[in-house]
């Protein structure tokens, strides 16, 4: 291309007009480096620092929303503390007998927690309720799949009473739970609230289940809590 260009320029013509071109062809080169060359790359340099700053603001306001989401969920939410130190951010909607029922943020589904893990529960409005001063001590316990349940008072001629015990299970909104269903899983739950205090039979002193639409479907089990050891403490209770 260059030699077809010079071939353009220089054919037919006399010495004093190739001259004329060549110094023409010079001045063309001299203007490209000087103006067009450093113009081009000043305007891919700046389009460079264009998009870099541009970058850099996407991201602080990316970081910033997500502080700012942060702070609102905070505010907007209640707050369980729970024991080690550990904080969650839901919305409280009902405290059980043995549990704390909550759902997170954006979210419909229920969740329940241990009520015996929740330290205290800061709601949105400013109230705060503590549920526990102290994490529940764990120590030697009954083995609570051995507890046996009794319906028959007789059954307990030969025991030793040991205190009162209740035991609730609830289901979700969903309909997937039965009487049944429910009915077992408190039955679990007030064995091992027996087995907490080392007894070995529970005897079911009350039964009551609620399925009804709109509200959370439950079976909460009544009971006493026996065992066949004497203890000097019940002993001496019993006496009084």
């Amino acid at each position: 291309m260059k030699f077809i260009w010079q071939s353009f320029i220089f054919v037919n013509k006399t010495p004093k007009q190739q001259k004329m071109n060549a110094a023409y062809i010079a001045k063309i080169k001299l203007f490209l480096i000087l103006f067009i060359i450093p113009a081009y790359l000043f305007s891919q340099n700046t389009n460079k620092t264009f998009r870099d700053t541009t970058k850099q603001t996407n991201d602080s306001s990316e970081t910033a929303e997500e502080k700012s989401g942060e702070k609102t969920i905070q505010q907007r939410t209640d707050t369980l503390q729970l024991f080690g130190d550990e904080t969650r951010y839901v919305n409280v909607m009902k405290i059980t007998y043995n549990s704390v029922i909550y759902t997170e943020t954006g979210k419909t589904t229920l969740k329940r927690i241990d009520k015996d893990s929740v330290h205290k529960i800061l709601y949105n409005w400013g109230r705060v309720e503590t549920l526990n001063e102290s994490p529940p001590i764990i120590g030697e316990r009954y083995d609570w799949r051995k507890v046996k349940i009794l319906n028959n008072k007789n059954e307990t001629d030969s025991l030793y009473r040991v205190e009162k015990i209740q035991a609730r299970a609830e289901g979700s909104n969903r309909g997937y739970d039965t009487p049944k269903s429910l009915e077992t899983r408190a039955k679990i739950i007030i064995k091992k609230k027996a087995a907490n205090v080392n007894a070995k039979y529970v005897l079911i002193t009350n039964k009551t289940v609620t399925i009804a639409f709109g509200e959370i479907p439950s079976a909460t089990l009544e009971g006493i809590a026996y065992t066949d050891e004497k203890r000097e403490k019940q002993h001496n209770s019993q006496q009084q």
